[in-house]
């Protein structure tokens, strides 16, 4: 019985998603590549500048998930796996950028450069959307390599510890073990990065999104932004289609259950440093942007 309730569960949520979700995208890019009489002139339209862009955008996106995924780790790794004093409570203080909105962020850290520098070069700068969104997607990435740091069981460490130092064991044995988590992390964050509208039009940075936007609703070029939009969902599948395919023949996916034994680390050093970098993180990604 319980399985036939999963089953059925699952075949609504399919069946939804069809219905709200993939067929009015199929939609749309069929009318824009089979019923449009101005294909051919619309495809001709995707010139050395559009590809530029949208690499351009590629590359603002790897930086900003390469960025998240490492300072994600980081304070993953100190408020999951460290006796951190309060370390649950600042786990939710970690979260907050990820509930408020990017675009209040933007505006809040162009708000602050302003007053401590009287800098309006920094709205139209690159620094601005990368610093903005990293921080925003930064608690995600914390919340999946952390989920994935708090399943390993202690044993594997203790084990591993009686063979070589902490370092080794670190670098050979758990990142190795929470790949699929860096991996997952990376393409969400990549994802959500490349696709954001807000920042960079706040920011006055031009990239893929913007284009089409401006394409869309200046200039009313509604199939030539369609045709645009299909490298952006071009990439996002292929991420998501790869990152499945890895996730499926990982072998080392299952390693521990969550509640049994998970190793905290209460080297007294390592406990200072780790509430000084996730006092620091706080500071730069809640406090400074709303200080003034």
């Amino acid at each position: 019985m319980g399985m036939k309730r999963y089953f059925s569960f699952y075949n609504l949520l399919l069946l939804l998603f069809m219905a709200f979700i993939a067929l009015p995208v199929l939609y749309t890019l069929i009318s824009a590549f089979f019923a449009n009489p101005n294909l051919s002139n619309d495809l001709s339209q995707l010139d050395f500048s559009t590809f530029t862009l949208l690499s351009k955008s590629i590359l603002l996106a790897a930086i900003i998930a390469i960025l998240t995924v490492l300072i994600g780790t980081g304070l993953a790794f100190m408020v999951y796996k460290t006796q951190l004093p309060f370390r649950r409570f600042l786990r939710i203080i970690l979260l907050i950028p990820l509930f408020i909105s990017p675009y209040i962020l933007a505006g809040a850290w162009n708000g602050f450069f302003f007053f401590i520098f009287e800098n309006v070069g920094f709205r139209s700068s690159y620094f601005g959307l990368i610093l903005v969104l990293t921080t925003v997607y930064t608690p995600l990435a914390m919340l999946i390599v952390g989920s994935a740091l708090a399943n390993i069981s202690a044993q594997i460490e203790e084990s591993a510890l009686m063979l070589t130092n902490t370092k080794t064991m670190i670098l050979r044995i758990i990142l190795p073990l929470i790949k699929p988590a860096l991996l997952s992390s990376f393409v969400l964050v990549f994802i959500f990065s490349i696709s954001n509208f807000a920042v960079p039009a706040f920011f006055g940075v031009k990239v893929f999104t913007t284009e089409i936007f401006t394409q869309f609703s200046a200039f009313y070029k509604h199939s030539f932004a369609i045709i645009q939009s299909v490298f952006l969902i071009l990439i996002c599948v292929a991420l998501l289609l790869s990152e499945y395919k890895y996730l499926a023949d990982a072998p080392f996916l299952s390693f521990g259950n969550r509640g049994l034994s998970t190793k905290l680390y209460s080297n007294n050093r390592l406990i200072n440093w780790s509430l000084l970098l996730v006092l620091l993180w706080i500071v730069i990604s809640i406090v400074l942007p709303f200080l003034f």
